[in-house]
Order: structure tokens, then sequence, then C-alpha cells
């Protein structure tokens, strides 16, 4: 017999997420699952009134407290500091917003 696949699990989705990825370039990805956005709902966490952000797919973003959460958008940070500084006032809301559950 076949076992029935969990289509929500992480294993899954970090599985199909690799295979996404490959087929979509220029895409980029779910910090979590690697799954492109072009193929996932993206968790986009509002900063102030004109700017947010989304290192987490929302499937990702539900699985997660606010605590675990954070080390993903640490991760985009230090992506964001290869163009340049990121203004130490953008990252202390960052990392308000998200521990708020934003």
């Amino acid at each position: 017999m076949f076992r029935k696949r969990d289509k929500t699990s992480l294993e899954y989705r970090r599985k199909r997420g690799r295979r996404l990825a490959w087929a979509s370039p220029g895409y980029s990805t779910c910090g979590r699952c690697g799954t492109p956005w072009n193929h996932t709902q993206r968790h986009s966490t509002e900063y102030s009134e004109t700017e947010g952000c989304f290192p987490l797919c929302e499937a990702c973003w539900s699985e997660l407290t606010p605590e675990q959460r954070l080390p993903y958008y640490v991760k985009m940070i230090f992506g964001w500091e290869q163009y340049g500084p990121v203004e130490q006032e953008k990252v202390a809301a960052i990392r308000e917003a998200v521990l708020a559950g934003k």
C-alpha cells in the first residue's frame, strides 16, 4: 500500500519547493520551505504604515511562534545588507512587528 502524503507537512513543502524553484528562475523563495513566491502565498509583515516584508510563506509563518520566526527575518535583513547598510530604526521596527505577531 502507498502511504498518503501530508501535503501540509514541512518535509513535503521543502521537497516541492526545491522542484518548483528549479522550474521558476528569477523568483525568490520562502526562507523556510523554499517554495518560490509564484507558487505560494507570502505572509507580509507590515512594520510601518508604508512598508512590509515577507521572508516566510503563509503556511510556514502560521506554524511558528513569533520567537521562532525572528531568525528568518534576521537572515532576510543580512541579505539586504549586501546592497548597503540597513537603518537600525528599520531593523528595530521589523523586530518589534515580528515579536508582536504581525
